[in-house]
């Protein structure tokens, strides 16, 4: 071995003295750090604090054990660093790539559109379980621990959809569905329903395209014709009530489809609570191109 030959060996073996301490240091100062689990910040760094000892002891990776430990210290100061890896700075290899691009489409869209508040531990774990798959998917061969983050992953995103009530897709959108229910032969909605509304349109959506579909409809009681009108002004005074608070732009496309798609099947001229409602679906996206034939507003009637 010549004299360059060995400097650059010992330049190489230097460098990786350098990051397993460095590695260490911060697994040590996580390891002995107090946090409430409880929280946002506390559950998502416990994650990280068991991925960390975990690549440490086990794997002797100091370098990603240290990375994720001082990831983790960030977030315990400033939760806001609590930021999912992004696949370009690893060396991920082409079989993982397409899984893991429409997983951080889901969960991208699932951050923008949740608090931390309200996403809650389910909002950490799956921040670091994308994190886990990432650093599993680099390395390539443990195929049951990649398969593990990913269930993971999956596991948290369902449980976030199901307190959010609302579907986060693959395509980077999240889909919410809200149904508000009148009284008989009213357009209005009942008073707690639009409370309901209201409630959901007060939030704070910055930043994100939103598209609105409202259809109206109507039970089986009355002329097909008078249900028809009655159904549209139903979904009209949704939308007047959505107006009002809602200062964000958005698409809207409103239907009336009378009682053509009862809730609950009835023979013809039954009054039923279930069928006289008017559902809302809104379309949240970072693209623009969510509303359909790129309509500002589409008033229809379905007789």
């Amino acid at each position: 071995m010549n004299i360059q030959t060995l400097s650059q060996v010992m330049s190489v073996a230097s460098i990786a003295v350098l990051l397993s301490a460095c590695g260490s240091n911060n697994v040590a100062e996580l390891n002995n750090t107090s946090f409430d689990r409880s929280t946002f910040a506390g559950a998502i760094a416990e994650d990280y604090l068991q991925f960390a000892n975990f690549e440490a002891n086990e794997m002797m990776d100091w370098q990603d054990a240290g990375h994720f430990a001082d990831k983790a210290l960030r977030i315990l100061k400033d939760r806001s660093a609590a930021q999912r890896e992004q696949a370009a700075d690893w060396n991920i290899d082409e079989r993982f790539q397409a899984d893991l691009k429409a997983a951080a489409r889901r969960l991208d869209i699932a951050t923008r559109v949740l608090s931390f508040q309200e996403g809650g531990t389910e909002l950490a774990k799956a921040i670091s379980s994308y994190d886990c798959w990432i650093e599993q998917a680099e390395e390539g061969w443990q195929q049951d621990h990649i398969a593990e983050c990913q269930s993971a992953f999956s596991e948290s995103l369902a449980a976030l959809e199901k307190s959010a009530d609302m579907k986060f897709t693959e395509k980077g959108t999240a889909k919410a569905s809200i149904v508000l229910y009148h009284d008989h032969n009213k357009a209005l909605p009942r008073s707690k329903d639009l409370a309901l509304l209201q409630s959901f349109t007060a939030k704070y959506w910055d930043g994100l395209k939103m598209h609105i579909h409202i259809d109206g409809h109507a039970d089986s009681s009355g002329t097909t014709s008078y249900n028809a009108n009655l159904s549209i002004g139903r979904a009209i005074a949704a939308f007047n009530a959505i107006q009002t608070p809602w200062q964000d732009e958005y698409t809207i496309s409103i239907s009336g489809v009378g009682e053509a798609q009862l809730a609950h099947l009835t023979e013809d001229g039954v009054r039923d609570p279930r069928n006289r409602r008017t559902v809302i679906e809104v379309i949240f996206s970072h693209q623009s191109d969510v509303a359909p034939n790129n309509s500002s507003r589409e008033i229809a009637s379905n007789e």
